[in-house]
């Protein structure tokens, strides 16, 4: 199997995923096809179609774990940065409800909104960074790549969190002394994990590119192509229907460990079940260190209590 698509540009591809993923799904659901495997869910169509097989964490698990970690490792003076779009309020409501599971007071951080469009954040680098100790950033790797220019020319050294796919090796080579132990939030383990052989393997065949393979869109994408592969292989005729039954009663689908053992038959009653497609609300964490992303947790972490404001 060849590997799919690196991690470069993954934000703006994802953008662009974005503005046409609601007609898409319902365009699919109208015809009977499953959306399958997505890492990263954006539109209300993706978390409430019975036809939307998410396999990745992103939305809401992803910046829950987050916030959870800045706690967990001491930020007392924490900030919230999303790029300003409707999707950041709907994670904030989330990312607030973990803090308060956790006893955080919420008068003690900042919510920063940026552009959407990468541009000179000095303003919000400049307002992010003023009487803080940490930034969770909510934001893909383009918005990174335009902030942390800000925050250098500010003098600002506060600890990083974010997320897989955004916060990512290309980013963090890139800002070596900005990212020095930021923590990222991950819907897929790290790409050293043993789960991961066969997609290093075919990396090293197929000679690919430097790209960010440790990423959602690579490591999503080989979780997705791995689960399909499982449940179509029971199949004797494979169509719309046959796999769409199939995958709708898969109660332990078990990828070796990509994502937890997910139930796909069992919408997710919780977040006022407003995404009960969500079926996997686990995260594990990798660390920067000297230009590069390590493992730091390999085991996940469910996080589903948290979503609701519940401790873990």
């Amino acid at each position: 199997m060849r590997p799919p698509g690196g991690g470069r540009g993954h934000g703006r591809r994802r953008r662009l995923i974005h503005l046409r993923a609601s007609r898409l799904v319902s365009v699919l659901e109208e015809g009977g096809v499953p959306w399958f495997g997505a890492c990263c869910p954006l539109v209300e169509q993706e978390f409430t179609s019975p036809y939307s097989f998410v396999l990745g964490s992103l939305f809401p698990a992803q910046g829950v774990g987050a916030v959870l970690k800045m706690v967990e490792d001491g930020c007392a003076n924490i900030v919230q940065l999303y790029v300003d779009i409707p999707a950041a309020d709907i994670g904030l409501t989330f990312t607030n409800n973990a803090l308060r599971s956790v006893g955080y007071d919420l008068s003690k951080q900042k919510v920063v909104k940026i552009p959407l469009a990468a541009q000179d954040y000095s303003a919000q680098a400049a307002e992010a960074t003023d009487g803080t100790d940490c930034i969770y950033g909510g934001i893909a790797d383009s918005n990174w790549a335009a902030f942390l220019p800000a925050m250098q020319s500010a003098g600002a050294d506060q600890r990083l969190y974010g997320l897989q796919g955004n916060l990512n090796s290309k980013i963090v080579e890139q800002f070596p002394d900005l990212t020095q132990d930021a923590v990222i939030s991950n819907s897929y383990p790290h790409l050293d994990g043993p789960m991961w052989e066969d997609y290093r393997g075919a990396l090293e065949t197929y000679d690919a590119p430097d790209l960010d393979w440790n990423s959602l869109a690579g490591l999503g994408t080989w979780a997705a192509y791995t689960a399909f592969t499982d449940i179509a292989s029971g199949l004797e005729d494979i169509t719309a229907e046959t796999f769409f039954e199939a995958a709708n009663s898969t109660t332990a689908l078990d990828t070796g460990g990509m994502v937890p053992v997910l139930d796909l038959s069992t919408p997710y009653e919780g977040a006022g079940g407003t995404l009960p497609r969500i079926v996997n609300r686990s995260v594990y964490f990798d660390i920067a260190k000297d230009g590069k992303v390590e493992p730091l947790e390999t085991e996940p972490l469910d996080v589903t209590n948290a979503i609701d404001g519940e401790p873990l």
